[in-house]
């Protein structure tokens, strides 16, 4: 046992209820009365029938790890599976060497590589003009795709990655949206959205504000009515408001409550779980305006083309051919503007299950015309995917059974990197490589 698990228990004992009641916590029982009414009227109990008749799947997951050297060199290794419903696989693969100058920029460069691949093995399984009904599943939420910041990576030779992931995902939805006989979907087990929760509780918040008396402080309750959500990066301007309606008279206890409850948002899938009564899905909700840079970020790449791109790919610009490089990106952008917004919406399968996150894309409203977050009636699409995913659900522990296979295939494990892909990188070399090793252990 370790040296230190007498002081571990001791501090343990000391704070075991504030541990315990940050572990329970959920949604207060105030704002759970609040929030019920509203969500019974968001959330459609009923048990989802399994698909009938002949169908095509193609589910997609994708792993990543790394090997780190001294010299400050990583190899890394990303790899993705896609399933189809007989289980027959595609896989694909990107691996090289880097010497990353930032780590958040390589754990970027590590996610977009293995979307990358992710979204590859999809299109080399997938017929572009299939006349069978097809799904396409990626394991996560549509809209990290989707948002993806069009700007450069501090890594060696490959600092336009993120434009790489715009391509290939834009080839995929063209096909989707071209082949009504395709449906993509995202589906996430474990999202930690609170968009859900924000746009309910949002609804509530504007009437407790509105329906204060302010007398003499009608440009006071005005701030607050249009400037409430600013309690998340902003608060000291929205509590200062609070406290003049106060000292102003006016009883501000609940949406100050409110406010706080707003801003120390629980997850999505917490709040279905705890408010649905059965099983069953909720009312889709168009997620608009999730992320303001990407927008901002458009606005000026309509400003000025040219500058848009030298700012944010400066070192790209001076190693590669300055007007191929605008060229080609100038029109990828501008489908980028085209994009789709994505209509999510959560399904609970059971009761003691989390509810899974289900993205579909919504090819009738754009990107540049997005508006505010708002609810949508479920579609023949909504009801579509959801046979798709009961006929594939099994249980908690496999909540979708071609996902699940993706998974197991692509995930890369360190025994897989120690075992498997070390020896082979020793054998192509041709030379043991503990001596170019940087020691990989778990201490700090």
């Amino acid at each position: 046992m370790s040296e230190f698990a007498d002081k571990f228990s001791n501090e343990i004992e000391e704070k075991r209820e504030l541990i315990r009641d940050d572990l329970e916590s959920g949604i207060e029982e105030q704002v759970q009365e609040l929030l019920e009414e509203d969500f019974n009227g968001k959330f459609y109990e009923e048990d989802i029938e399994e698909k009938k008749g002949e169908f095509n799947v193609r589910a997609s997951d994708a792993g990543r790890n790394d090997l780190e050297f001294r010299t400050n060199t990583r190899l890394y290794v990303v790899q993705a599976t896609t399933v189809d419903r007989d289980g027959e696989k595609t896989r694909k693969m990107d691996t090289g060497t880097l010497k990353p100058y930032s780590r958040e920029d390589y754990e970027s460069f590590l996610q977009r590589a293995s979307e990358i691949v992710e979204l590859e093995s999809i299109l080399e399984k997938l017929d572009p003009e299939t006349e069978d009904k097809t799904y396409v599943l990626i394991d996560g939420t549509l809209l990290t795709r989707l948002l993806v910041e069009p700007e450069e990576l501090k890594i060696s030779e490959q600092r336009d990655k993120r434009l790489d992931l715009i391509e290939v995902f834009q080839e995929l939805l063209k096909i989707a949206e071209e082949n009504k006989n395709i449906l993509l979907a995202g589906v996430s087990k474990d999202s930690n959205s609170s968009v859900l929760y924000r746009t309910l509780l949002k609804e509530i918040i504007e009437g407790k504000i509105s329906g204060l008396e302010a007398s003499g402080l009608e440009d006071t309750r005005e701030f607050l009515e249009d400037n409430f959500e600013k309690i998340n990066y902003s608060p000291e301007e929205v509590r200062t408001s609070i406290k003049n309606l106060r000292e102003g008279g006016e009883d501000v206890s609940e949406v100050e409550e409110l406010l706080e409850r707003y801003r120390s948002a629980i997850p999505d899938t917490e709040m279905v779980r705890q408010l649905a009564s059965g099983t069953g899905f909720t009312q889709p909700l168009r997620a608009t305006g999730i992320k303001s840079s990407f927008y901002r970020s458009l606005d000026s790449f309509d400003e000025d083309s040219e500058k848009f791109l030298g700012n944010r790919f400066p070192q790209t610009l001076m190693e590669e051919n300055k007007k191929k490089f605008m060229r080609k990106n100038y029109s990828l952008l501008e489908d980028l503007k085209g994009c789709p917004s994505v209509v999510s919406f959560y399904w609970l399968p059971n009761e003691q299950d989390l509810p899974l996150r289900i993205d579909l894309l919504d090819f009738g409203t754009r990107l540049e015309d997005a508006g505010d977050t708002e609810f949508v009636e479920p579609d023949k699409r909504v009801r579509d995917i959801l046979e798709l995913l009961a006929t594939g659900y099994a249980g908690e522990g496999m909540h979708n059974v071609w996902i699940s296979q993706a998974d197991n295939s692509a995930s890369l494990k360190n025994s897989q990197i120690e075992n498997v892909y070390k020896p082979l990188l020793q054998n192509q070399l041709g030379e043991n490589l503990r001596k170019y090793m940087r020691r990989r252990d778990k201490r700090v």
